[in-house]
């Protein structure tokens, strides 16, 4: 008797899946997959809401360009009040605050930027690089957790300076 065994893509279901779908099971396995975007500069561009049921909207796209990458992307933009109180400072404590919050974000595995600029930030981006030859599960929600934290301090930062009454708060958890 001759048993034949298949390995490999071809005969194994969980080899066949590709990124994109993982990345679909996943989300909506732990109910925060929302939907697609049309994009035609990606392979695919979903979005999801994390932590789920918080109304926040991170991206998650498949660049055309990168094969093998996912970019986990999400942004916070500042309230107007907070944007004015910014402006309002001294030209020093401008800078020394983005000087602080910059220390803190540049280590993070998380990729920042201000945006429109530093020197008038209205909002931060920020970007989760993951690579499909090691992501897991585990590793793709890990990457969503940094981002949310990096987002969390941002707010946290922002309203410790520039709420009256309300610096002493403690920012939300991550499942608030």
């Amino acid at each position: 008797m001759v048993l034949s065994v298949s390995i490999g893509p071809e005969g194994c279901g969980i080899m066949d899946e590709g990124l994109e779908e993982r990345i679909i099971r996943w989300a909506t396995d732990s109910g925060m997959y929302r939907g697609r975007v049309e994009d035609e500069k990606a392979r695919f561009h979903l979005y999801v809401e994390y932590p789920e049921g918080s109304g926040n909207v991170m991206d998650i796209v498949g660049p055309a360009y990168r094969d093998d990458t996912v970019l986990i992307i999400a942004r916070v933009t500042i309230d107007p009040t907070h944007r004015t109180s910014f402006a309002a400072l001294p030209g020093a404590r401008k800078v020394e605050l983005m000087n602080e919050m910059m220390r803190v974000l540049i280590f993070q595995p998380v990729g920042f930027m201000a945006t429109p600029s530093i020197d008038n930030p209205e909002g931060f981006q920020f970007v989760k690089d993951m690579y499909d030859d090691g992501m897991t599960k585990a590793s793709f929600m890990e990457g969503m957790g940094w981002v949310h934290r990096c987002i969390t301090y941002v707010v946290w930062r922002y309203n410790n300076t520039f709420s009256e009454g309300k610096g002493a708060e403690a920012p939300c958890t991550m499942y608030c």
